[in-house]
């Protein structure tokens, strides 16, 4: 935005700079359909004026901070319709991991001695805490992985008769993939929940949950990205284990 531009390269206006900016900044609708010359005459300076204005804040010149003002008064058209997009989307997402079978899943984490999770931001480690707080409804003690000074020495601990949920995003935290290459050079199982994008702890890991974002158009070119699945898959973990126990009793 040409006031970003403006506030950027405030320490090189002159005061006539200063001047043409608040003509400009006080009727930009107005200064759309002025050519140079009349917009130097609106300003009382004169057009070899304006130029210099436009290129101390970075321009090439009038025409550009033109367009850019132009650009800037285009009202961005809504779209209306973003609940129906949510609500398609978080239906799609329930439907396939309703459908997953978490039997190999859930016999390993019924199996093992101690059971981990971690989360490698804020809302993994939401999801985490969530997880840890449902099996407890059924019994099932899971291990909160607090941080990563925790997370650097845990794997000496951990044995093959034990399991971690690892949760992420993308897969890109540098802590969770040195955290998934000791898990695997270790023989310990762990269960990774990510994006479904190429990433190296998804590779890695013995079972996999893909989780996807609900991604909203609101407009050409902005969209908005919602977590809810990763709250779903928390529940439908926590039912599918629930119905697992209660088969294997």
């Amino acid at each position: 935005m040409i006031d970003d531009l403006v506030i950027k390269n405030f320490e090189r206006l002159t005061d006539t700079d200063k001047h043409i900016w608040q003509v400009i900044k006080s009727s930009k609708k107005s200064v759309l359909s002025l050519n140079l010359t009349q917009l130097a005459s609106k300003c009382n300076v004169s057009p070899s004026a304006i130029v210099r204005f436009s290129k101390r804040i970075s321009l090439q010149g009038f025409s550009e901070m033109r367009y850019l003002l132009k650009q800037e008064s285009i009202v961005p058209r809504i779209d209306e319709d973003i609940f129906h997009q949510y609500q398609v989307q978080i239906n799609e997402f329930v439907e396939q991991i309703i459908n997953k079978d978490f039997t190999d899943i859930c016999r390993a984490l019924l199996k093992s001695k101690k059971i981990f999770v971690y989360g490698t931001g804020t809302l993994q480690r939401n999801i985490a805490q969530e997880i840890r707080r449902l099996f407890l409804t059924i019994n099932i003690t899971i291990f909160f992985i607090e941080g990563v000074d925790e997370l650097s020495s845990l794997p000496k601990s951990l044995t093959k008769d034990d399991i971690v949920i690892l949760i992420t995003l993308k897969g890109n935290s540098d802590n969770a993939r040195l955290f998934a290459r000791q898990l695997r050079t270790s023989g310990v199982p762990f269960i990774s929940v990510v994006e479904r994008v190429d990433n190296e702890i998804s590779r890695l890991s013995n079972y996999n949950i893909f989780v996807d974002p609900v991604e909203l158009k609101v407009t050409d070119g902005q969209y908005l990205s919602v977590k809810d699945p990763y709250f779903i898959f928390a529940s439908v973990l926590y039912l599918k284990m629930y119905l697992y126990t209660f088969r294997e009793k």
